[in-house]
């Protein structure tokens, strides 16, 4: 058994402590306590009290500091599995002979217990970072002024290979006035489009189209431009247009207004605002005199408010208005 222990050491070993391996003359380090191998006699009481077990070749070494040294290595050894320790807190225990085989195993797991270490460290830092996103998003919401809608504004290319609800794309939605002047500084501007295309800013939840259901009772205000125009009113018609939607400018009509279109055509461009109830008078009317005097124009200028349902089945030109301002 001592053979199969101790490999190659001498028998005087199994029972005395290896030499210093310090210069010749150095003392002999103090004697270790010493337990018993499987069939060992039991030990006499006196030799527990000199801290001695067993006698002969049945004994061993022990640690050299008792049983009570044994707790803070297992501890260590929890800590570092659960991932809450490193190798480095092993301290002076790396000086300890009978530890290192001990240590050596455990170390083995160290990785392990780094990898769960940096990934718990990542998930904090990434909770941290989003709560600060946060944060500085509502601060950013707080500091701008908020419309009292949120309105969408819609591209039209004509594309005959497409369809019409094709050709038809959202360009995004805005509800302050910052992120407005934001949109509106950064898309071409209404002349420089070619023939055939159209921007539309409606509500949110609303299409730009006769078959939505806010739309197909209702009608349009339209304003018809010269080619001549496109280079010195339209772009100023249109930004006009814009800022009597989200400024809510119809008063306590505003919630019939939803929304409006500019086309640009190669016969002349047109303007329209859209309102959700054609036969409200009072409503209609009020938006168009606003309107009117909102792009500055004349009292000669005339404009006319057309109905969805009668510009859905005859032509535009040949559409009778329902009323004028």
């Amino acid at each position: 058994m001592a053979a199969a222990l101790h490999g190659d050491r001498p028998a005087r070993w199994l029972r005395e402590p290896p030499p210093c391996q310090g210069s010749p003359g150095t003392a002999a380090p103090p004697r270790r306590r010493e337990r018993l191998l499987p069939g060992a006699p039991p030990p006499a009481r006196e030799s527990l009290s000199r801290g001695t077990w067993g006698s002969g070749s049945h004994v061993v070494s022990l640690w050299p500091w008792g049983w009570s040294a044994l707790h803070p290595v297992l501890v260590r050894l929890a800590w570092l599995l659960t991932g809450l320790c490193s190798p480095t807190l092993w301290g002076p225990l790396e000086a300890v002979p009978a530890l290192q085989s001990l240590q050596c195993l455990v170390s083995r797991h160290a990785p392990y217990a780094s990898v769960w270490q940096g990934s718990a460290l990542h998930r904090r830092e990434e909770q941290r970072r989003r709560k600060a996103r946060r944060e500085a998003l509502a601060a950013e919401i707080l500091d701008k002024h908020p419309l009292q809608n949120r309105w969408a504004l819609w591209f039209f290319k004509n594309d005959k290979s497409k369809t019409w609800q094709a050709n038809l794309r959202l360009v995004t939605k805005f509800s302050t006035v910052e992120d407005f002047w934001a949109l509106y500084s950064h898309i071409q501007l209404a002349s420089k489009l070619t023939s055939g295309c159209d921007y539309s800013l409606f509500k949110d939840g609303i299409e730009p189209m006769w078959e939505d259901n806010r739309n197909k009772r209702g009608g349009r205000w339209l304003i018809t431009l010269a080619k001549q125009q496109r280079h010195t009113e339209l772009d100023r018609f249109w930004l006009e247009t814009l800022l009597c939607l989200i400024g809510e400018t119809f008063g306590p009509y505003s919630e019939d207004v939803c929304g409006a279109v500019i086309n640009i055509r190669a016969k002349g461009d047109k303007i329209a605002v859209w309102t959700r109830e054609a036969e409200n008078r009072d409503g209609v009317t009020h938006i168009g005199r606003v309107y009117k005097e909102r792009l500055g124009l004349s009292h000669k200028v005339v404009i006319g408010y057309q109905a969805h349902a009668d510009t859905a089945t005859k032509s535009g030109s040949l559409t009778k208005n329902k009323f004028v301002v």
